[in-house]
């Protein structure tokens, strides 16, 4: 049953009883679950996975500029980290 300021809001209506009360704390992992869905909506973060052999583009940096040059990945290192075999010379990057 809702009344008809919260039906008209679309939320719970606030009032001083509800400034008496503490707020339920949230827990560390709950906090940054949110903070890091916020940045994904926010900053249009997507989450990708490569498999070995599977070819991609990697930041090489020479000098002052940088460029996009074909890879190959070589191994997962971590949960963003790969060790791709770069067209380059032979050379592997991180």
């Amino acid at each position: 049953m809702t009344s008809p300021a919260e039906a008209f809001l679309g939320r719970p209506v606030r009032t001083t009883l509800d400034l008496l009360k503490k707020p339920v704390p949230a827990t560390p992992v709950a906090i940054n679950h949110k903070q890091n869905e916020q940045f994904n909506r926010r900053h249009g973060a997507v989450k990708r996975e490569f498999k070995d052999d599977d070819l991609v583009y990697a930041e090489y940096h020479q000098r002052n500029t940088k460029s996009w040059i074909p890879g190959r990945v070589v191994e997962r290192k971590g949960s963003v980290n790969y060790i791709v075999q770069l067209d380059l010379e032979g050379r592997q990057r991180i």
